[in-house]
């Protein structure tokens, strides 16, 4: 008799851990790698509590919890960055570590490198407050976005309608996909270049999604060139007026009825 024969059961992609807090709320589970702070220690590459666990152990006002999480990542403290971070939540020590990202002089920092007072140069400009990282929704583009987030997309549009001919509202709304797939690719690749966890899946994803909006619009480059072939000369300058990008000048001739006349005379007279 056939056995009959089982489905094996899906697995979850990526490496998962447990975390070593005994209270954890999900003590003895394993979790995603993502639900770690990565830490600058080789020796101990996350920590070793979940960000559930480490978020409850930073009291606010009490700076030694933040320093006890901070010295086990062997993450520096920068008061600069750490008094520009302000959070609706618990999120301090993800708030700050995502502000720190953005700050490239302190990517070789370790907790040895802290600075505990405020620095005393003026030119020290934060990069972004947390006020700028936080994603608000937008009724143009239907999602939640930064203001950088926002400025990327609009610009992005904006030059595609200048690269393409967009007139149908079906074309904007692919234009649209095509700027929100490029943010989301951008972002993958710049988590990738920083060596995040997953990162490499979510960027060859982000990037199989753009092409396929790109072809399915017809806005790839490809396509771009055999549209422009097929317009002809004729076509292309046809097009260029269509969008006010070049409006041929009209020159005045100062020649009359009769003089234009006396010209053809002239030419019929020489034909003879």
């Amino acid at each position: 008799m056939a056995t009959k024969y089982k489905k094996p059961l899906k697995q979850e992609a990526g490496p998962k851990i447990v975390c070593q807090n005994k209270e954890c709320p999900f003590m003895g589970k394993h979790q995603p790698i993502g639900s770690f702070y990565k830490s600058r220690n080789a020796a101990m590459p996350h920590h070793p509590f979940c960000k559930t666990c480490v978020n409850k152990m930073v009291k606010e006002g009490d700076m030694q919890t933040v320093y006890d999480v901070l010295k086990v990542l062997d993450i520096p403290f920068i008061r600069d960055i750490w008094d520009s971070v302000c959070v609706e939540g618990d999120d301090y020590i993800g708030a700050y570590l995502s502000l720190l990202t953005t700050q490239r002089m302190y990517n070789d920092y370790h907790w040895d490198d802290s600075i505990f007072e405020p620095t005393s140069t003026k030119d020290f400009q934060p990069k972004k407050t947390l006020e700028d990282n936080v994603p608000r929704w937008s009724d143009e583009w239907q999602g939640k976005y930064t203001p950088a987030d926002l400025k990327y997309l609009n610009d992005y549009y904006n030059g595609l309608q200048n690269d393409f001919k967009i007139i149908t509202t079906n074309h904007k709304d692919y234009a649209k996909k095509i700027a929100q797939a490029s943010l989301s690719q951008t972002k993958a690749y710049q988590k990738m270049l920083r060596g995040d966890d997953g990162a490499d899946v979510a960027y060859e994803k982000a990037t199989k999604i753009f092409d396929m909006l790109s072809k399915s619009a017809q806005f790839a480059e490809s396509q771009r060139s055999a549209n422009d072939v097929s317009l002809g000369c004729f076509g292309r300058v046809f097009d260029a007026v269509e969008k006010h990008n070049w409006v041929p000048t009209h020159i005045p001739d100062d020649e009359d009825m009769y003089d234009k006349l006396l010209k053809q005379f002239s030419n019929i007279e020489k034909s003879l």
